[in-house]
C-alpha cells in the first residue's frame, strides 16, 4: 500500500472515531458548557456577570429566610421565589459563554464574592430584629440592586446579556414598590405595578416555570423566556 494511500487511512480513521465520540456524547445527553456560536465576552463582562449571579442568589436567600421568620408577610415568599428565577436565568447565560460559576457548590448565605457577604451579613441581622427592620432591608437590598443593575445596563454588552440586565432591572423596581407597599400597610403589596405585570409575572406564582420569563400571557419570551434562546 502506498504512503499516500496508508496517511489516508490513518485520517479516515482518527475522523471516524471522533465523530463516533460525538455521537455517543449525544445519545448520552451530553452538551458542551459554552455556547460556541456567540461572541466572546471580556473579563470584565464575566464579572459582572458573576457578581449578578450572587446578587441575585443574595436577594433570594434573604427573602426565603425573612419568608420563613415572618410567615405573616407573603411578600417575601413571593419574591424569594422570583429571585430564584432570576438566579437561574443569569446561571443560564453562565453556561452560554463558557464562564465559571461563583454560586456552585455554595451553601444559603454564603458567596464568592467578600463585598456580597457583607451585604449579606448586615442586611439578615437587620431583618431579624423584627418584620418592620426586614422589609426596610428588603427595600435597600432593591436600592441596591436597581444602582449596579443601572450602570451594568449603562455598559457595553452582548444583546442578551444587555436584555438580561434590563429585564432584572425592571424586576428589581418592581420588588422595592411591592415591599415598600407592605411596609406602607399593603400587606399583599396589591398595590404594586410589578405584582403580575409582563417584566415579572413570577412574584404571582404563574411564570412560565423555572429559569424561565413570560410576557403576562404565560408565553416565553426574551432572554430568560422559552423562545429567547436562554432555556439551554
Amino acid at each position: 500500500m502506498s504512503t499516500w494511500r496508508k496517511t489516508m487511512l490513518v485520517t479516515v480513521s482518527a475522523l471516524a472515531i471522533l465523530l463516533g465520540g460525538g455521537v455517543v456524547a449525544m445519545a448520552a445527553g451530553q452538551s458542551p458548557a459554552a455556547d460556541v456560536s456567540v461572541q466572546a465576552v471580556t473579563p470584565v463582562q464575566q464579572q459582572d456577570l458573576q457578581f449578578t449571579r450572587e446578587e441575585e442568589r443574595m436577594a433570594r436567600d434573604l427573602y426565603k429566610l425573612f419568608a420563613e421568620k415572618y410567615d405573616d408577610l407573603p411578600v417575601f415568599g413571593r419574591i424569594s421565589w422570583s429571585e430564584q428565577r432570576h438566579f437561574d436565568a443569569v446561571g443560564n447565560m453562565l453556561v452560554r459563554y463558557g464562564i465559571e460559576d461563583p454560586s456552585a457548590g455554595k451553601a444559603a448565605g454564603v458567596y464568592s464574592d467578600a463585598a456580597v457577604q457583607k451585604l449579606y451579613d448586615g442586611w439578615k441581622a437587620q431583618g431579624l430584629k423584627s418584620s418592620d427592620e426586614a422589609l426596610n432591608a428588603a427595600i435597600a437590598l432593591e436600592t441596591r440592586d436597581i444602582a449596579d443593575l443601572e450602570k451594568l445596563v449603562a455598559k457595553d454588552n452582548p444583546s442578551d446579556v444587555e436584555s438580561l440586565y434590563s429585564q432584572l432591572l425592571a424586576a428589581s423596581r418592581h420588588h422595592q414598590s411591592a415591599f415598600a407597599a407592605v411596609a406602607d400597610g399593603d400587606l399583599l403589596g396589591a398595590g404594586c405595578p410589578g405584582m403580575g405585570s409582563m417584566h415579572d409575572p413570577d412574584e404571582r406564582g404563574s411564570g412560565g416555570g423555572p429559569g424561565g420569563w413570560t410576557d403576562g400571557r404565560g408565553n416565553g419570551t426574551g432572554p430568560m423566556g422559552s423562545r429567547g434562546g436562554m432555556n439551554r
